[in-house]
């Protein structure tokens, strides 16, 4: 008899298992799909901020440029003490160029500002090829790109026999007329 009691009470156990099982699973209801999200306004175009493009600074009708490569050049070869040089010159110009033009034309405007320029340059075969600018967040006057120009192209630029392409950038921000770095 025992046995028997054990036997259905493991039968009565699985039973209720079972329907348990099929309780829950009839239970269950598919969540519903998930709607997409709104589609969003169309926003009012907007001019390009001055960061859109990048200006090239003029070269001074005295300064000559070295033939343009006819094949896209393969980059300079330098050694590390080169390329320090060529480093130290990029930063030289910048310098020259923040003093000179860009802190006199900040410290002009009138209201708090943040601003960021990107200097970049292209040499080929060793000597200076391409200057150009980009003003993050301001526009900046021809008069302020003429004087940056100007030390560029008549910076200290280290010049050898080197075949192939160097570029450089720097940039440099500045907080209320104060330097950020």
């Amino acid at each position: 008899m025992d046995r028997r009691l054990t036997l259905l009470a493991a039968i009565g156990s699985l039973v209720a298992v079972l329907l348990l099982g099929a309780l829950i699973a009839q239970d269950t209801t598919p969540d519903p799909p998930i709607a997409p999200p709104p589609v969003a306004s169309s926003v009012a175009p907007s001019a390009p901020a001055p960061r859109a493009t990048r200006v090239q600074l003029p070269r001074p009708a005295d300064v000559q440029l070295p033939e343009p490569p006819r094949e896209p050049p393969a980059p300079a070869e330098l050694t590390p003490d080169d390329r320090r040089r060529m480093n130290y010159a990029m930063n030289d110009v910048l310098i020259e160029a923040r003093e000179a033009c860009i802190l006199p034309w900040i410290d002009g405007l009138e209201e708090p500002l943040k601003a960021e320029f990107v200097l970049d340059a292209v040499l080929y075969d060793g000597h200076l090829y391409d200057v150009g600018i980009r003003s993050l967040d301001l526009e900046m006057p021809t008069s302020v790109r003429d004087c940056i120009a100007d030390k560029a192209w008549y910076g200290d630029w280290p010049s050898w026999d080197l075949q192939g392409e160097l570029r450089l950038q720097r940039s440099v921000a500045y907080r209320n007329a104060a330097m950020v770095r």
